[in-house]
Protein backbone atom coordinates (compact mmCIF):
# COMPACT_ATOMS: atom_id res chain seq x y z
CA UNK A 1 0.00 0.00 0.00
CA UNK A 2 2.84 2.37 0.86
CA UNK A 3 4.51 1.70 -2.52
CA UNK A 4 1.24 2.43 -4.31
CA UNK A 5 0.87 5.74 -2.50
CA UNK A 6 4.47 6.69 -3.35
CA UNK A 7 3.83 5.84 -7.00
CA UNK A 8 0.70 8.00 -7.03
CA UNK A 9 2.64 10.86 -5.46
CA UNK A 10 5.29 10.48 -8.15
CA UNK A 11 2.63 10.64 -10.87
CA UNK A 12 1.09 13.72 -9.26
CA UNK A 13 4.50 15.39 -9.10
CA UNK A 14 5.06 14.53 -12.75
CA UNK A 15 1.71 16.08 -13.67
CA UNK A 16 2.60 19.25 -11.77
CA UNK A 17 6.07 19.50 -13.33
CA UNK A 18 5.10 18.66 -16.90
CA UNK A 19 1.63 20.10 -16.90
CA UNK A 20 -1.63 18.43 -17.78
CA UNK A 21 -1.06 18.74 -21.54
CA UNK A 22 2.03 16.54 -21.41
CA UNK A 23 0.01 13.53 -20.24
CA UNK A 24 -2.69 13.74 -22.88
CA UNK A 25 -2.35 10.80 -25.18
CA UNK A 26 -4.02 10.77 -28.54
CA UNK A 27 -6.26 7.76 -29.02
CA UNK A 28 -5.30 5.22 -31.63
CA UNK A 29 -7.82 5.23 -34.44
CA UNK A 30 -8.20 1.96 -36.36
CA UNK A 31 -10.50 3.35 -39.08
CA UNK A 32 -7.74 4.33 -41.57
CA UNK A 33 -6.22 0.86 -41.33
CA UNK A 34 -9.59 -0.82 -41.77
CA UNK A 35 -10.18 1.29 -44.88
CA UNK A 36 -6.95 -0.06 -46.29
CA UNK A 37 -8.14 -3.61 -45.66
CA UNK A 38 -11.44 -2.81 -47.38
CA UNK A 39 -9.55 -1.50 -50.41
CA UNK A 40 -7.51 -4.69 -50.57
CA UNK A 41 -10.63 -6.83 -50.14
CA UNK A 42 -12.68 -5.14 -52.86
CA UNK A 43 -10.01 -4.41 -55.47
CA UNK A 44 -8.68 -7.34 -57.47
CA UNK A 45 -6.00 -5.11 -59.05
CA UNK A 46 -4.57 -4.26 -55.65
CA UNK A 47 -4.57 -7.93 -54.65
CA UNK A 48 -2.76 -8.92 -57.84
CA UNK A 49 -0.13 -6.21 -57.25
CA UNK A 50 0.36 -7.39 -53.67
CA UNK A 51 0.86 -10.96 -54.95
CA UNK A 52 3.46 -9.65 -57.39
CA UNK A 53 5.28 -7.76 -54.63
CA UNK A 54 5.24 -10.86 -52.42
CA UNK A 55 6.91 -12.85 -55.23
CA UNK A 56 9.60 -10.20 -55.79
CA UNK A 57 10.35 -9.59 -52.11
CA UNK A 58 12.56 -12.70 -51.49
CA UNK A 59 14.87 -11.81 -54.39
CA UNK A 60 15.04 -8.22 -53.19
CA UNK A 61 15.95 -9.39 -49.69
CA UNK A 62 18.74 -11.63 -51.03
CA UNK A 63 20.25 -8.75 -53.00
CA UNK A 64 19.94 -6.45 -49.98
CA UNK A 65 21.71 -9.04 -47.83
CA UNK A 66 24.55 -9.30 -50.37
CA UNK A 67 24.98 -5.52 -50.43
CA UNK A 68 24.90 -5.46 -46.63
CA UNK A 69 27.60 -8.14 -46.44
CA UNK A 70 29.70 -6.21 -48.97
CA UNK A 71 29.43 -3.00 -46.94
CA UNK A 72 30.26 -4.77 -43.66
CA UNK A 73 33.25 -6.58 -45.13
CA UNK A 74 34.53 -3.43 -46.85
CA UNK A 75 34.09 -1.43 -43.62
CA UNK A 76 36.16 -3.96 -41.72
CA UNK A 77 38.79 -4.04 -44.46
CA UNK A 78 38.86 -0.23 -44.67
CA UNK A 79 39.49 0.05 -40.93
CA UNK A 80 42.30 -2.49 -41.28
CA UNK A 81 44.12 -0.88 -44.24
CA UNK A 82 43.46 2.73 -43.12
CA UNK A 83 44.03 2.47 -39.34
CA UNK A 84 42.61 5.14 -37.02
CA UNK A 85 46.07 6.38 -36.02
CA UNK A 86 46.74 7.59 -39.59
CA UNK A 87 45.36 10.80 -41.03
CA UNK A 88 43.12 9.12 -43.64
CA UNK A 89 41.82 6.62 -41.11
CA UNK A 90 41.02 9.21 -38.47
CA UNK A 91 39.12 11.47 -40.90
CA UNK A 92 36.77 9.09 -42.69
CA UNK A 93 37.15 5.55 -41.35
CA UNK A 94 37.93 5.90 -37.61
CA UNK A 95 35.91 2.90 -36.41
CA UNK A 96 33.79 0.10 -37.83
CA UNK A 97 30.43 1.84 -37.43
CA UNK A 98 31.57 5.10 -38.99
CA UNK A 99 33.34 3.22 -41.78
CA UNK A 100 30.16 1.28 -42.59
CA UNK A 101 28.15 4.50 -42.70
CA UNK A 102 30.73 6.26 -44.91
CA UNK A 103 30.78 3.29 -47.29
CA UNK A 104 26.99 3.33 -47.57
CA UNK A 105 27.27 7.02 -48.45
CA UNK A 106 29.96 6.15 -50.98
CA UNK A 107 27.85 3.39 -52.51
CA UNK A 108 24.87 5.68 -52.97
CA UNK A 109 27.26 8.27 -54.49
CA UNK A 110 25.66 10.94 -52.33
CA UNK A 111 29.03 12.27 -51.18
CA UNK A 112 31.49 9.93 -52.88
CA UNK A 113 34.59 12.04 -53.50
CA UNK A 114 34.63 13.46 -49.97
CA UNK A 115 34.93 9.97 -48.50
CA UNK A 116 37.74 8.84 -50.80
CA UNK A 117 39.88 11.97 -51.15
CA UNK A 118 41.64 12.02 -47.74
CA UNK A 119 42.90 8.47 -48.30
CA UNK A 120 43.61 9.11 -51.99
CA UNK A 121 45.77 12.18 -51.27
CA UNK A 122 48.09 10.23 -48.98
CA UNK A 123 48.06 6.67 -50.40
CA UNK A 124 46.98 6.64 -54.03
CA UNK A 125 47.34 2.95 -54.86
CA UNK A 126 45.70 1.40 -51.80
CA UNK A 127 42.87 3.94 -51.89
CA UNK A 128 42.30 3.43 -55.61
CA UNK A 129 42.26 -0.35 -55.26
CA UNK A 130 40.04 -0.30 -52.16
CA UNK A 131 37.45 2.24 -53.31
CA UNK A 132 37.58 1.13 -56.96
CA UNK A 133 36.93 -2.51 -56.13
CA UNK A 134 34.27 -1.57 -53.58
CA UNK A 135 32.38 0.59 -56.07
CA UNK A 136 32.79 -1.93 -58.90
CA UNK A 137 31.37 -4.74 -56.73
CA UNK A 138 28.69 -2.54 -55.21
CA UNK A 139 27.36 -0.96 -58.39
CA UNK A 140 27.63 -3.82 -60.82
Amino acid sequence: VVCLLKALDSVRALVVVLGVDALEVEAWRPAPYLRLLLLIGYSSDVRSQLRLVSKILPAFCRIGALVGCLVLFAAWFGVVIFPPNTMEGSEELPNFREAAWQLIVTLTTANFPDVMLPAYERNRWPATLFFGSFLALGMF
